[in-house]
């Protein structure tokens, strides 16, 4: 039986897409039918669509329809004369070899792919991809990717891990840490102008400098208790701060507008 040899021996065999239905991609490996699933595809033919609608997936499979893919044969059932095949099992192969040259600590350049809500996905080299996850992009705090990153943007970013073919990469750990030295700028009771980045029910986000983003909690807002943030503050105003805490281990700095002899005993 042709197909299973194929199968056994591993072969990397080119074929032409026939059909795409939701599910994947139709072809033929020596005259049997081969079906292609979805979650079998590269990541550069994988259809990246928000939300996952099907209709749309459906669309970017059909638009594969006549193009030549190399791919390994991963499942035969001679009962039914069906094979599945995968386009992904080829490209981990070639990956394995294009990521032995990489290792954890290595520096990296490339562009933005994609931007999602949990981080960007970089792709530098031989059509390596990696993500960096949001926690992994700046030292302060971001609300979203896209404040920071665009598609296209270049970048450099430090392998943090690989697992299988999938990397890990870190844009924070190639800029010093600026909490680092917070303590040459900044002490416990000085008077420091801060603009309101972000506004929370807790209390007031508030920038310092580019680097340094410290917390005013709502406690710490007047000296009378504040039942609203928002009656206190908008976004981009500036108010002269007090610094009541610093904490540079976990990237914390608290802020206060109340005047020092307002301090309980």
């Amino acid at each position: 039986d042709k197909t299973k040899d194929l199968s056994t021996q591993g072969a990397v065999i080119s074929v032409k897409v026939m059909d795409a239905n939701k599910g994947g991609l139709i072809t033929r490996v020596e005259s049997v039918p081969a079906f292609i699933p979805v979650s079998q595809l590269s990541p550069n033919n994988y259809p990246r669509v928000a939300g996952g609608e099907k209709s749309k997936i459906h669309e970017k499979l059909k638009a594969l329809v006549g193009t030549s893919l190399d791919i390994k044969i991963i499942d035969v059932n001679e009962g039914e004369e069906k094979i599945v095949v995968s386009e992904k099992a080829v490209w981990e192969t070639k990956q394995e070899s294009v990521l032995a040259k990489y290792k954890i600590g290595d520096a990296v350049e490339g562009a933005v792919t994609a931007v999602t809500d949990f981080g960007a996905f970089i792709r530098f080299e031989e059509n390596l991809e990696g993500l960096v996850h949001i926690s992994e992009i700046a030292w302060q705090r971001i609300d979203h990717p896209r404040d920071v990153l665009k598609v296209g943007d270049r970048v450099r970013a430090e392998i943090i891990n690989i697992e299988g073919s999938k990397i890990f990469l870190s844009m924070k750990k190639l800029i010093d840490d600026p909490w680092k030295s917070v303590a040459a700028k900044y002490k416990v009771g000085q008077s420091v102008k801060g603009r309101v980045l972000k506004i929370n029910p807790f209390g007031l986000f508030v920038e310092l400098d580019p680097d340094i983003h410290g917390l005013a909690h709502i406690s710490e807002l007047a000296s009378k208790p504040v039942k609203d943030v928002n009656e206190v503050a908008r976004i981009g105003d500036e108010f002269d701060f007090r610094i009541i805490n610093i904490d540079p281990e976990n990237h914390r700095l608290g802020l206060s507008l109340r005047k020092p002899k307002e301090e309980k005993a």
